[in-house]
């Protein structure tokens, strides 16, 4: 993965780039430490919003739509252990919800099953854990219907953003 994303973002820093968002929750939980030892402006990550979910739950019970790379790093242990040591954080399959997006071939009957069975198993809080499912985040709060909300790092990044560059 380093040696895929280290040429884009040094191409980056080449053509001007003063502060680099990286828009994606695998490279940010799994090389963004090795990223900011390489890369000689800031970066600016993204990572499923665990310590919000945590914060929001009544049930107590949160759930994490990520890749599999994502819910298998150190960086999302961490942000678990840390933020969400009472609750209980459900991780349901959806190793294949970045090819369906990218294809444009979503399977509703398999998306609508994979967030009905986070809600049966009593989430009220969904985070999206991959920028790719902000495409179809309205179709997930439309299942989420009122028993669940549904949380993106979007305005979180933003504010953080706002202030890197004004450190500048």
């Amino acid at each position: 993965m380093l040696k895929l994303v280290t040429p884009r973002l040094e191409e980056m820093v080449r053509d001007g780039c003063k502060v680099i968002v990286i828009a994606c929750n695998t490279v940010t939980t799994n090389i963004i430490t090795e990223l900011r030892a390489r890369i000689k402006v800031p970066l600016v990550g993204t990572e499923p919003m665990v310590k919000p979910a945590a914060e929001q739950t009544k049930t107590g019970v949160v759930a994490v739509f990520a890749t599999p790379a994502t819910l298998k790093s150190k960086r999302y242990a961490y942000l678990k252990e840390t933020y969400a040591p009472d609750v209980k954080v459900l991780e349901p399959d959806c190793s294949d919800w970045a090819l369906m997006v990218e294809t444009n071939s979503l399977d509703m009957q398999h998306v609508k099953n994979t967030v009905q069975s986070v809600l049966d198993g009593g989430a009220d809080v969904l985070v999206l854990g991959c920028t790719h499912y902000h495409w179809i985040e309205k179709i997930i709060q439309n299942l989420a219907g009122n028993w669940a909300k549904v949380i993106q790092p979007e305005e979180a990044l933003v504010r953080r953003l706002k202030t890197v560059l004004t450190e500048l």
